[in-house]
């Protein structure tokens, strides 16, 4: 079994704590900005492309054909965003009552998306042989790796403490009658 590197403290010396109260309240800001700008800019590209599609003189059943992807599409955008901003949320009021049960599902997106990330940098990578210009895209995801991989082993370390003083605690306080 692989274990996960745990870190005391974090680069610029704050707590495991209070690292990862940053980096739960820049994803919830982050996810409501996303939500916010996803929803009026697809305000403002609806009636971009209704009004495109109109001075093609296209019929009405391909208009709402056509209408009904871009509706569907930003209805899956909506569902992500609202997700992610549920789970960055839980992983901040797990951070504030100490429950390692609320920190778990972000533990788990960000980890499954710091695997992708890795998977991307690799695909990218050997693509550049072919086009030495997205040398520069590897180094970019590369670097926006490092740091998620980083963000990643900050509040995974601060989950697994706070998870070990849970079980010694639950350890200690048994009921007498056990």
């Amino acid at each position: 079994m692989v274990s996960i590197p745990r870190l005391r403290q974090s680069f610029c010396g704050c707590t495991l704590e209070t690292s990862s109260l940053i980096i739960a309240w820049l994803g919830v800001l982050g996810a409501a900005f996303q939500l916010l700008l996803g929803a009026c800019l697809f305000g403002v590209f609806y009636d971009y492309m209704r009004d495109e599609m109109m001075k093609k003189h296209m019929s009405e059943q391909q208009l709402e054909a056509a209408l009904l992807s871009v509706r569907v599409s930003a209805a899956i955008m909506f569902v992500i965003y609202s997700a992610s901003l549920a789970i960055d949320t839980m992983l901040l009021v797990g951070i504030y009552k100490k429950n390692h049960c609320l920190m778990t599902p972000w533990i788990i997106l960000c980890g499954a998306g710091c695997a992708l990330g890795m998977l991307a940098v690799v695909i990218t990578f050997f693509a550049s042989f072919g086009n030495p210009a997205l040398l520069v895209a590897v180094i970019l995801q590369g670097a926006a790796l490092a740091f998620g991989v980083y963000c990643f082993l900050l509040v995974y370390s601060y989950y697994a403490q706070i998870k070990e003083e849970r079980l010694m605690n639950d350890a200690r306080f048994k009921p007498l009658g056990e």
